[in-house]
């Protein structure tokens, strides 16, 4: 028997919603995640959507339910973006043109980092990339998937000021 609705686990953390779920005796659960937090969303992570029972979106209190019913529990999480560039490509290119494509992708914490490294330009050319920093990711590969505001520093080459 549900001791609740399905409309009151909406707006909970999913996680405290399958543990109750289970602990009522319920054997069949899953989460599903759905990722779409992005910037201005009243949305948090974690946060239930929808339980759908037996493929019903509305199950009220006091209700028979088989233990093994299908559950289904989907919940937010934050929006992701596949990383357009490995290290090796970056390196030579412009750093705004970089910081453009990943701002234009969508990701919403973008760094760029002056070095300050070059006496005379002939080598190493002002505005290229040195290298991309990830929060959290040890090598920088095409094709990561990261949240859209994972932290990312771009460092490149530039004069010292005098």
């Amino acid at each position: 028997q549900m001791e609740f609705s399905t409309t009151d686990l909406v707006g909970e953390d999913y996680r405290e919603v399958m543990k109750d779920l289970e602990e009522v005796g319920f054997d069949n659960c899953r989460a599903i995640a759905v990722k779409d937090i992005y910037v201005g969303s009243n949305k948090y992570v974690g946060e239930v959507e929808q339980v759908v029972i037996n493929g019903q979106s509305y199950v009220g209190e006091g209700t028979m339910v088989p233990y093994d019913a299908e559950i289904i529990i989907t919940y937010h999480l934050k929006r992701e973006i596949e990383f357009p560039f490995d290290q090796r490509m970056v390196t030579k290119m412009n750093f705004e043109q970089v910081a453009d494509r990943l701002l234009d992708l969508g990701y919403t914490e973008v760094y760029t980092l002056p070095l300050k490294d070059l006496k005379t330009g002939w080598i190493k050319k002002e505005k290229s990339v040195q290298k991309i920093l990830i929060a959290g990711v040890e090598s920088v590969k095409k094709g990561i998937v990261l949240e859209y505001d994972k932290k990312i520093t771009i460092q490149y080459h530039s004069f010292a000021k005098k």
